[in-house]
């Protein structure tokens, strides 16, 4: 019995030191419905986007993301046309401006993470409700209800406990499901958002092996503010805590900048000292690319670099807009 604690409590902890990065994405941009419920089809048309990423050193080459998010908003209307950002050409880029109606958005969101000897796949559904309080500015509430599937590679998995590696016996169930529920809340509009998520609010063991349920409560805190320059060139600054039990909490800091709606160039810094390029391009009114970069120069670091690939389809844009966040 008493082996079985250890084991039990070197496990917990082992989960929670893979959960650090979680989700372990560095175009988090795109993905902002995920953190949030409440930014669920905070953009008004159907917003589709993919991305994976892949670590070539430190972990034995075992660190892989793959992510996959569609989100969809009530304002995707040609006559209404009530979106935050609306604009036919980049002519007029700020003179269309609709005023702010009620409306409602909903999505589901997937990720699969490799960490080592462990598969992990996070399911969010999530549904907000977005109240206009001012012009172009939404109070947003929103819920997410979903699924995670956590796989051990393997009769045992290494972990780290304290800096030292531990062993960790799994036995014969190797696999677990549960089923979890998050929240969020948010001030959105064309110049600036604020928003806060609170994820793992529970996480019900549902089958498989019940002590690889990751019950770890993660609070979100993300905004970000437009500076305008001119009609051709903008930028944002935004800013994300994430806090979880038993961790110091994780920041990253960046800018993003814009050029005429076609070309994307940023720049973050993350608390755990790792510096991320970002780049994209619009190629056309539906689809867009990015490509990130993640060095982290420790040489204590158990991850040293990340490549990363985003893909964005925007389907039903009546506005032909581009949102940058």
């Amino acid at each position: 019995m008493k082996k079985l604690i250890v084991i039990l409590i070197g496990l917990v902890v082992g989960l929670e030191a893979t959960a650090q990065s979680y989700p372990n994405v560095t175009q988090k941009y795109r993905y902002l419905a995920y953190f949030s419920p409440a930014m669920a089809g905070m953009n008004d048309n159907l917003d589709i986007n993919a991305g994976f990423n892949f670590q070539p050193s430190g972990l034995d080459n075992t660190l892989n993301t793959n992510f996959f998010s569609g989100y969809y908003s009530t304002g995707v209307s040609q006559g209404s046309r009530n979106a935050i950002r609306g604009t036919q050409s980049v002519d007029d880029y700020y003179g269309r401006r609709q005023r702010a109606e009620l409306k409602m958005g909903f999505g589901t969101a997937i990720m699969s993470e490799d960490v080592g000897e462990i598969t992990s796949t996070y399911n969010s559904n999530a549904f907000a409700v977005h109240v206009p309080i001012a012009d172009h500015t939404y109070l947003s509430m929103g819920v997410a209800v979903g699924f995670n599937f956590r796989t051990v590679n393997g009769d045992r998995f290494t972990a780290r406990d304290g800096g030292d590696e531990v062993i960790i016996e799994v036995g014969q169930d190797k696999n677990n499901s549960s089923l979890h529920i998050d929240a969020g809340l948010g001030v959105t509009s064309d110049e600036f958002y604020l928003a806060v998520g609170l994820n793992n609010l529970t996480n019900v063991y549902m089958s498989g092996n019940e002590i690889l349920t990751e019950k770890i409560f993660i609070s979100n805190f993300m905004g970000g503010y437009r500076l305008y320059h001119s009609n051709d060139l903008e930028a944002i600054v935004m800013a994300m805590v994430n806090v979880q039990e038993n961790f110091d909490p994780a920041w990253n800091v960046g800018v993003r900048g814009r050029y005429r709606q076609i070309l994307m160039a940023g720049f973050n810094y993350t608390g755990d000292g790792s510096f991320i390029t970002q780049l994209g391009l619009q190629m056309n009114d539906y689809l867009n690319v990015g490509y990130s970069f993640a060095y982290k120069g420790s040489s204590t670091a158990v991850v040293n670099s990340i490549h990363e690939l985003g893909i964005g389809l925007r389907l039903m844009n009546h506005n032909k807009y581009v949102p940058i966040w």
